[in-house]
C-alpha cells in the first residue's frame, strides 16, 4: 500500500494550491472586504450623526392652557381668538356658530328642571362647540387646521367638512369646522373639593 507520488504532481499541487488561494482572496475575501469597510464608514457616520442628535438639548414643549374660566366674556375672547387664527392662515371667516355642546341634547318635555344623579360626580370640566366656516385654497385651510391644533389653548376639532366649488387646481375651499373648547365649572369644582 505504500504508494509514492509522482513528484511531477507534487510540484504542481505545490504550485497550484498557493495559486488557488490568491484567486480565492482576491475573487471572495477582497470584495467582501471592501463591503466591510463601507459599512464600518457607514456605521461611523451613523454613529456621529446619533451623537450630535443626542447632544442637543431637548425642545420644550410650550404650555397650552387646558380650560378657561367660564368668565362672561370668555365666548367674545374665543371668537378672537379664532379670527387670529383665520388670519395667520389667509383663509377668511364666512361663518361663526357659537352653539354649546348641550343645545344639540332634546330636552325632557316635562317643565321641571333636570335633577342630576347624586350617585355621579359633577361635571368639573364642561366642554363647548362651535362651528367655524372658512374660505380659501385648500394649503390656507390646511394651515388653519393646523393653527388651531397649535393655539396656545387646547381645541378639539370634532368635525371637519371640505367643498370645492370647482374640481380645478387653485379652486377656493369651503370648510365647516366644529372646535371644541373645555370651560371649568367653578361650582362644581369647589363641590367636589369639599367632597374629598
Amino acid at each position: 500500500m505504500n504508494r509514492e507520488v509522482d513528484p511531477v504532481i507534487m510540484q504542481r499541487a505545490a504550485v497550484g494550491v498557493p495559486i488557488v488561494a490568491v484567486l480565492i482572496s482576491v475573487l471572495v475575501v477582497y470584495p467582501a472586504w471592501g463591503r466591510y469597510s463601507r459599512l464600518r464608514a457607514d456605521v461611523e457616520q451613523k454613529e456621529a450623526q446619533l451623537k450630535a442628535i443626542l447632544s442637543r438639548p431637548v425642545p420644550v414643549r410650550r404650555s397650552v392652557a387646558a380650560t378657561a374660566d367660564p368668565r362672561p366674556d370668555e365666548p367674545p375672547r374665543f371668537l378672537e381668538d379664532v379670527r387670529a387664527l383665520v388670519r395667520s392662515s389667509r383663509c377668511s371667516m364666512v361663518g361663526f356658530d357659537l352653539t354649546p355642546k348641550d343645545a344639540t341634547k332634546p330636552r325632557a318635555t316635562t317643565d321641571e328642571p333636570e335633577k342630576p344623579d347624586p350617585n355621579q360626580p359633577p361635571e368639573i370640566v364642561r366642554t363647548v362647540r362651535a362651528k367655524v366656516e372658512v374660505e380659501a385654497g385648500y394649503p390656507a385651510v390646511r394651515a388653519f387646521v393646523a393653527a388651531v391644533l397649535s393655539a396656545p389653548r387646547l381645541y378639539a376639532i370634532t368635525s371637519l367638512e371640505l367643498s370645492r366649488s370647482q374640481l380645478v387646481a387653485g379652486a377656493t375651499c369651503r370648510a365647516a369646522v366644529e372646535i371644541e373648547r373645555y370651560i371649568v365649572d367653578p361650582v362644581a369644582l369647589a363641590k367636589v373639593a369639599a367632597a374629598k
